[in-house]
């Protein structure tokens, strides 16, 4: 029997299908291709395009953009329900946001649903506090979208019990929907391995700097996964020499030396990402979206958590974590010691929990399906962009071994560790 046509609005400015195309090979349009679909951050483009997968289906005739700036009214008319995969939304300098979005729900006549969103704050005993900041405008948001028909799934338990201290709702935890983009079947596994043939993706560059370089020399076939800060830079400028110092500054010499030792890999699309990854034994670090790609390549991952958001999220799937760096801390051994069980188990109950929130809505079917995303993107031509050309790599060693590099980064280095003390404190490294 063939389903009745659905037209479905997804709020959203950075999808996989909708932004990619054919990657440019010229290194001077890179920048522009990359911050177009990125928004700086390859890691925000995970969260929707999970979204989008689940949403694209032969009987959705699906429109994707940013809503706010479109007539409610008209939309109500047009589509049969709004679907808006957020994420860090109830967090104080959203307030006034949460209360221009409920506007503009309250007019409309259609289901809106809120999937994926979350409580952004440093600890869980912050939870109250935050509470009296936007606990009123949190539920006039909450109120909105129930009121439409629709409903909100949110990326954990944390999130949940923030919402119940600000008012009733009907919301339901089913984790982020980028933990279930391999279907129902998905499980981690760890490989019988040899230390020499042990890697690792590193998915963040704020470790301690001599266990990084020690690891590093350990594992020599490991990378550092940058999924923002190379592209971002070189999109802000062309300058080889600029850019250098601009990397100096943010990461220190050792992300630059890491870099043109061929050891930095920065992702242009979902998919290279998890290619890239999938050579890696390990995936180890503080960013999420990084954590999650590791899940979606099926690399055994322990996410080191910098805040309640990363708890919340590897807390609701079981992933595998850790509460500060180890500078003590071998990565084959803590390998061999991981436990991937939980996550096994906790991954199904979520992806049906998830499953039974997105069908009983309505807002999909047969979660598992993904032929006309397969569809969908084969017109796509995925491959990475490469971070230099030849000639802009000679630049770069010419003048990473000159003397003037070396003043300069001086400078850089001093004035990185002050910004990054701050840093390192809320990290909490141990040692």
């Amino acid at each position: 029997m063939k389903l009745k046509t659905k037209r479905v609005l997804l709020n959203d400015s950075m999808s996989e299908a909708v932004c990619s195309g054919s990657v440019p090979n010229d290194a001077e349009r890179v920048r522009r291709h990359v911050i177009k679909n990125n928004g700086i951050n390859m890691g925000n483009r995970v969260f929707a395009t999970a979204v989008e997968r689940y949403l694209t289906k032969d009987d959705i005739e699906l429109t994707i953009c940013p809503i706010f700036q479109l007539d409610p009214k008209s939309v109500s008319e047009e589509y049969d329900y709004v679907v808006s995969p957020y994420a860090n939304i109830f967090r104080i300098d959203f307030n006034d946001y949460l209360e221009r979005w409920a506007n503009w729900i309250n007019q409309l006549t259609i289901p809106f649903f809120v999937i994926g969103c979350g409580v952004q704050c440093q600890t869980y005993s912050q939870l109250n506090e935050l509470k009296k900041k936007i606990g009123d405008k949190t539920a006039f948001f909450v109120s909105a979208v129930e009121k439409t028909g629709g409903g909100i799934a949110t990326r954990g338990y944390i999130t949940k019990e923030f919402l119940d201290l600000c008012c009733d709702n009907n919301a339901v935890a089913t984790g982020c929907p980028a933990f279930y983009m391999r279907g129902s079947t998905h499980r981690l596994e760890k490989k019988d391995l040899n230390k020499d043939e042990f890697s690792v993706a590193f998915t963040s560059f704020d470790y301690p700097e001599k266990w990084l370089k020690r690891e590093m020399s350990l594992y020599q076939n490991s990378i550092i996964v940058d999924q923002a800060l190379f592209f971002s830079s070189k999109y802000l400028t062309s300058n080889v020499i600029e850019l250098l110092d601009r990397l100096t500054l943010y990461y220190g010499k050792g992300y630059v030396k890491a870099l043109l030792d061929g050891k930095i890999y920065a992702p242009a699309d979902i998919e290279c990402w998890a290619n890239g990854l999938s050579n890696c034994s390990y995936a180890y670090g503080s960013r999420i979206h990084g954590s999650i790609m590791s899940l979606y390549a099926g690399v055994p991952v322990k996410l080191v958590c910098v805040d309640l958001r990363t708890k919340e999220l590897a807390d609701y799937i079981g992933m595998p974590s850790a509460d500060y760096y180890d500078k003590n801390l071998d990565l084959f051994e803590d390998y061999c010691r991981l436990d991937l069980d939980k996550f096994n188990a906790r991954y199904q109950e979520g992806y049906n929990t998830f499953k039974h929130f997105m069908e009983s809505n309505g807002i999909t079917h047969d979660l598992d399906d993904d032929e006309a995303w397969k569809k969908k993107i084969s017109k796509i031509q995925f491959r990475d962009i490469p971070m230099f050309t030849a000639d802009e790599e000679k630049e770069c060693i010419r003048y990473f071994n000159s003397v003037q590099y070396n003043i300069k980064s001086t400078k850089s280095i001093r004035t990185f560790t002050k910004a990054c003390n701050k840093v390192k404190r809320t990290l909490k490294i141990h040692g």
